[in-house]
């Protein structure tokens, strides 16, 4: 269906949804929250089939896969964007309104922490074609037709917060501090350091 030029002039970003901060300091057991928006171009201003992919940013070097393992990508709610190149695809995704104005899809990424990791970086996904990516193993000579890598939050970086172990006093404390009384005199404060040992 001539999918190189039908198919042309697709955009994609994945930015912080408004009210967090996913780039660092991510309370533990909470998701990293994005927005992700998609314009549609096509030549035609028709709807077209497309498929999210998880990808890296240019910034990473490291094994395929290293820097997403056992971390967890959905989309509003639903399935997740598989690992390893998986699509998950977005069905006719549209290019205008009822007035012909170009309009803009947006979609929220949740992204939640794996076991091996509190910090993950090179995080991107990109948009493909459906239609190309299914032919793209067999039938094609070259890749399909995507967008550039849209790096999350701008940096590619998500991390969060260590869980703070629970903290209590030794039985020495609380027998010699328990009715522990500052005297005005000397000083109105009682100095307490506790150190994480996490």
């Amino acid at each position: 269906p001539n999918t190189m030029w039908r198919e042309n002039g697709i955009l994609l970003s994945v930015t912080r949804a408004k009210g967090f901060d996913n780039m660092e300091h991510i309370l533990p057991g909470t998701s990293a929250l994005y927005d992700v928006t998609i314009t549609n171009e096509s030549p035609y201003r028709e709807g077209l089939s497309l498929g999210l992919v998880m990808a890296t940013d240019d910034s990473y070097s490291g094994s395929v896969g290293g820097n997403t393992k056992d971390l967890s990508m959905t989309i509003n709610g639903g399935a997740k964007i598989p690992a390893f190149g998986g699509m998950y695809s977005l069905n006719d995704v549209p290019s205008t309104d009822d007035n012909g104005d170009l309009i803009h899809s947006v979609m929220t990424l949740r992204v939640d922490k794996g076991a091996e990791s509190n910090s993950y970086s090179g995080l991107a996904l990109k948009l493909v074609s459906e239609c190309e990516y299914y032919l793209a193993s067999a039938q094609l000579y070259r890749d399909p037709i995507s967008t550039d890598n849209a790096v999350l939050g701008g940096t590619g970086v998500v991390a969060w917060e260590r869980v703070c172990p629970p903290v209590t006093w030794s039985f020495e404390t609380w027998s010699k501090y328990a009715d522990y009384t500052v005297s005005s005199t000397s000083s109105e404060y009682l100095n307490v350091t506790v150190t994480n040992p996490d």
